[in-house]
């Protein structure tokens, strides 16, 4: 069993309930310093906090990104803080989870200047422990996995007619991971999979998945011009995978300066990510 919540949160200065009054933001939970949550006294707010939750079963942020909430969000001084939260919640088996950030919600991130950060938790602590800037007063022990599959970063584009060579001479560089030609034979399953060529290109620095991401965006770059070129084909789609095992209470941050540059390249991000919590 799997789950995946959102929580947007704007943190700073100043009286949350006055905040939240003054900027209609009628839809959040507002907390001050100090404050306990109201369902899980546990809980205990660091800093002020004003809070929208998301509660979704096909694991993409719609109304926290809204054109009415972003709307709002854009009249907030520049010095609040707005984070987006992605929080697996998953057993104590070793699970695979699809994520998926369209490109419309990338730009809406990179027009509130807000930071991405994603987190796994296990079922068995309260479900909603892991409400972002409170602290827990329980001894929570993690164990890193017995196996670790490669974490990657990758600049992905498809097509039905082009091949790698082709693609690369569009977009400027070469393909450095596992691709494919369409018409070339593959088998996954037992069955050929000759539909349509892949080109990979994932970053090659950094030493954690947080470090690879923001590399990747930044040798991609250069190459602007050519991907949204590349983009306008009908039969070119291009997209950033993010894939690995992760150990739970990981925590995956993409800084908004990131955020820019994938929404300027109008891309979207596919995350597969596996927990292996190892119990």
């Amino acid at each position: 069993m799997e789950q995946t919540y959102f929580y947007l949160t704007i943190t700073g200065n100043g009286n949350a309930h006055e905040i939240k009054e003054q900027y209609n933001l009628s839809e959040f939970q507002a907390y001050n310093q100090g404050d306990y949550d109201e369902c899980y006294g546990y809980l205990q707010y660091q800093t002020m906090c004003l809070r929208y939750p998301e509660f979704l079963d096909d694991n993409k942020p719609k109304d926290i990104l809204s054109k009415r909430i972003v709307g709002k969000l854009l009249k907030l001084p520049k010095e609040f803080k707005i984070t987006v939260y992605a929080i697996y919640h998953t057993s104590t088996d070793s699970l695979s989870h699809g994520f998926f950030i369209e490109e419309q919600d990338i730009r809406a991130l990179a027009l509130l200047k807000a930071d991405f950060i994603m987190c796994s938790k296990l079922h068995y602590f309260p479900l909603h422990y892991d409400y972002p800037n409170t602290v827990i007063d329980e001894h929570i022990f993690n164990k890193e996995p017995d196996i670790i599959t490669e974490r990657k970063a990758c600049f992905m584009v498809s097509s039905y007619q082009y091949r790698i060579d082709e693609i690369a001479k569009k977009i400027g560089f070469m393909s450095n991971d596992e691709s494919f030609n369409v018409g070339d034979k593959r088998f996954v399953n037992g069955k050929s999979c000759v539909y349509f060529s892949s080109f990979k290109y994932k970053a090659l620095k950094g030493n954690n998945l947080n470090e690879k991401i923001k590399h990747l965006a930044d040798e991609l770059y250069p190459y602007k011009d050519n991907i949204l070129s590349s983009a306008n084909d009908m039969d070119i789609e291009c997209w950033v995978n993010i894939s690995g095992s992760m150990p739970d209470e990981y925590q995956l941050t993409i800084a908004h300066e990131t955020l820019l540059k994938f929404a300027q390249m109008r891309l979207s991000l596919d995350f597969r990510m596996y927990f292996e919590n190892g119990y």
